[in-house]
């Protein structure tokens, strides 16, 4: 007889200790997700996908964002600059100074804070809109004509649009600290107070690969200082008078883990018959022992993710479970051999692997790509030493209870 137990585990709510830190200064936050789902009509998926909904630069002005641009609005973030289109100084100009370089950040699990995973982020692109905000004569479009496809200082550009008082434009952003601008065109000179919004991130976030992390829900925050401190790691400035009292972008990362596991038995498997190859009739007619008792179980197995499956036993014989006499207190040890197509354990495929009393259980580690619908078999057989101990007791029956937990990842 066998039992099948899925156990999961279960922990008590606990936020980061990052994610409880007061904040001391005026912050724009803006929230990513990503998320990886074990899916059965794509097998072979093992990566996180953006789940972030497009907002800002690319969402209102989709026909100039480059294929494989995206972004995020940084919501409520406004600033005030002076334009002048006669002034050597480039803060007056349209500037921008950012921190392109990648950066990693620890993502943790906010219901189990001992489950981690690192991420790499890097601020890729970025959007704003100007907007004029004084009633001087000229317009806006027209002093900023060009700055989207024009950029100077390493930035890639993209095409700008605008009309009258508002201007919008985006660059791509290279993989180093950058001060990019672009002069305002000076046929006629062009002054005015301005107002920056409608600022976009667009970004690049490496995970690692899902199949190896433990199902939850994972957090982790980056932030940028705002402020024109250029060449400096972690600011972003945009050559502004006034940033409204800004001081902090925070970018919250979120990574969801959904792991998919189910065993499924055919009806009858809890009990387990043992016996000889080809019958009992090499015994009854020749006297001939068998070589082994034996029987097979199937079943089918669907993951995505490592699990561990652990033996107890009602008669421990060993290393492993015994099956009793009904008329004597003889044991005989019985084997469980388990086999998972698809999955490897100790640095080898899982294949007739001989499942022990070891207290913590055997690691079947996770696979390449989610594995569904996967026949697997139990084996239980007793071997001939057992067999002959056995057939000196006619008319016993020998019995024993195997527990198997299989305890996976799976919340």
């Amino acid at each position: 007889m066998k039992k099948f137990n899925l156990t999961r585990s279960l922990s008590a709510l606990a936020l980061p200790a990052a994610l409880l830190l007061a904040q001391s200064a005026l912050a724009a936050e803006v929230v990513i997700t990503t998320l990886f789902k074990a899916d059965a009509t794509r097998p072979t998926h093992n990566q996180f996908e953006n789940t972030t909904p497009v907002s800002g630069f690319c969402a209102t002005t989709p026909q100039y964002c480059y294929e494989g641009d995206f972004s995020v609005l940084v919501p409520g973030f406004t600033a005030y600059k002076q334009f002048d289109s006669s002034s050597g100084d480039l803060n007056r100009h349209t500037f921008v100074s950012l921190d392109g370089t990648t950066k990693s950040v620890t993502l943790t699990d906010v219901n189990n804070p001992a489950n981690q995973m690192t991420a790499d982020f890097r601020w890729a692109f970025f959007g704003v809109r100007h907007n004029r905000i004084n009633a001087q004569d000229g317009y806006l479009s027209a002093a900023m004509s060009g700055t989207g496809l024009y950029p100077e200082g390493g930035c890639s550009g993209r095409i700008g649009s605008g009309h009258a008082g508002i201007y919008n434009h985006g660059w791509g952003v290279p993989e180093r600290l950058i001060v990019c601008y672009k002069m305002l065109n000076n046929d006629p000179t062009y002054k005015a107070t301005v107002r920056i919004d409608n600022l976009s991130i667009g970004y690049t976030l490496t995970t690692p690969s899902p199949i190896g992390i433990r199902a939850g829900e994972y957090e982790g925050v980056i932030e940028y200082r705002v402020g024109d401190v250029i060449n400096t790691p972690g600011y972003i400035g945009l050559g502004a008078d006034d940033y409204n009292g800004e001081e902090v972008i925070r970018i919250v990362i979120k990574a969801t883990v959904e792991h998919v596991f189910h065993l499924q038995f055919p009806a009858g498997s809890e009990r387990v018959k043992l016996a000889a190859k080809g019958g009992w009739s090499q015994w009854i007619n020749g006297g001939r022992i068998p070589e082994q008792l034996q029987k097979q179980v199937p079943f089918i197995l669907s993951s995505s993710t490592g699990f561990k499956v652990t033996m107890l036993c009602e008669h421990q014989q060993g290393s492993t479970c015994g099956l009793k006499s009904t008329l004597t207190d003889d044991t005989v040890p019985v084997e469980v051999l388990i086999s998972l197509p698809g999955f490897s354990s100790d640095g080898g495929p899982v294949s007739r692997q001989l499942l022990t009393t070891n207290r913590n259980g055997q690691k079947i580690n996770p696979p390449q790509v989610p594995i569904f619908n996967r026949r697997s078999t139990l084996d239980f057989q007793v071997k001939r030493a057992g067999v002959e101990q056995m057939v000196q007791t006619p008319g016993s029956a020998w019995r024993g209870v195997v527990t198997l937990i299989f305890d996976s990842e799976v919340e």
